[in-house]
């Protein structure tokens, strides 16, 4: 998987990039044929109240928004639950649609709208969830920070 952080230079962009690359290693998406597209921002907990988000916004695209001010063990945590919905989308499991002027995500072939089901009870946030402590994990034993 080929990507692009749209951040400017420095130690902390150094370090996301570091972060991903991991990811896209322990999450087995270096031969996957998409590219993910990663905007960083200052401000998306004040702005979107979230702290990082993925959609596909093209075919073979995948867009990540990242709130760069987010503390170092969160910022590696969050970066390891959108690692998680890249590859749910890399592999085809989720995909984010527009159907009746509505953005749907459909997840193993069935349609859920936003109002379905609550943030943390719909099933490509639960898996995220469940992986992205393990994710982090691994990511500071590798760098020796445990």
């Amino acid at each position: 998987m080929d990507y692009h952080i749209d951040m400017r230079r420095g130690k902390r962009s150094d370090f996301i990039e570091a972060v991903i690359a991991f990811y896209i290693q322990e999450l087995k998406l270096d031969r996957s044929r998409y590219f993910l597209a990663v905007i960083t921002d200052q401000n998306v907990i004040r702005k979107q109240d979230i702290k990082g988000g993925v959609i596909q916004s093209a075919p073979r695209v995948i867009g990540m928004v990242l709130d760069t001010r987010l503390p170092m063990q969160q910022l590696v945590q969050t970066i390891a639950h959108e690692m998680v919905h890249v590859r749910q989308i890399a592999r085809g499991r989720l995909q984010n649609k527009v159907i009746r002027n509505q953005m749907v995500n459909v997840w193993r072939g069935r349609i859920y709208a936003d109002r379905d089901l609550a943030y943390h009870r719909r099933p490509w946030e639960l898996e995220a969830f469940r992986q992205e402590r393990e994710l982090a994990y691994r990511l500071w034993e590798a760098i020796g920070e445990l």
